[in-house]
């Protein structure tokens, strides 16, 4: 009868446990990488319904009719002037790239604006009951922390 201590002096034995270990190592990491993938595909599953949701509230919000404005819009060379006049009592005319008024409305492009600064011209434009028929904001990381470069489409 053969002993431990001889086994564990037999090279095809110290062969056979580390390929045990090896294949140990590789079946937990395997294991490992099966649970984190099963994480992953429960998440995507959570955001694609969160978003479903969101698509749903859109799409109710959107089949309500419109309702008539108490005020009649502004024309095209009024709203140029609200937001010409907005810009300058905000002290964003250094960062202003574009303003126009074109058959859509007025564009308009600001570039590194902060969180509070945006907030506040939004506020003026609600206030000069200006209405932001499209946006595109981006966010860039400044010196200074994250600033936005946004166009708007203004009616």
């Amino acid at each position: 009868m053969i002993t431990i201590d001889e086994i564990r002096d037999m090279p095809e034995a110290r062969r056979l446990f580390r390929l045990f270990a090896i294949a140990l190592v590789l079946w937990i990491a395997l294991a490992v990488l099966v649970m984190r993938v099963r994480a992953m595909e429960d998440e995507i599953a959570m955001n694609l319904n969160s978003a479903d949701q969101v698509i749903n509230v859109a799409s109710v919000y959107r089949s309500y009719p419109e309702q008539e404005q108490a005020t009649e819009p502004q024309s095209g060379t009024d709203s140029l002037a609200a937001v010409s006049e907005i810009v300058e009592t905000l002290e964003l005319r250094g960062r202003m790239s574009q303003l126009q008024a074109n058959a859509s409305g007025v564009q308009l492009q600001l570039d590194r604006l902060y969180g509070k600064e945006m907030r506040e011209f939004l506020d003026s434009l609600e206030r000069k009951e200006l209405r932001v028929r499209t946006a595109e904001v981006k966010t860039l990381s400044g010196p200074d922390g994250l600033v936005l470069n946004a166009s708007f489409l203004l009616e």
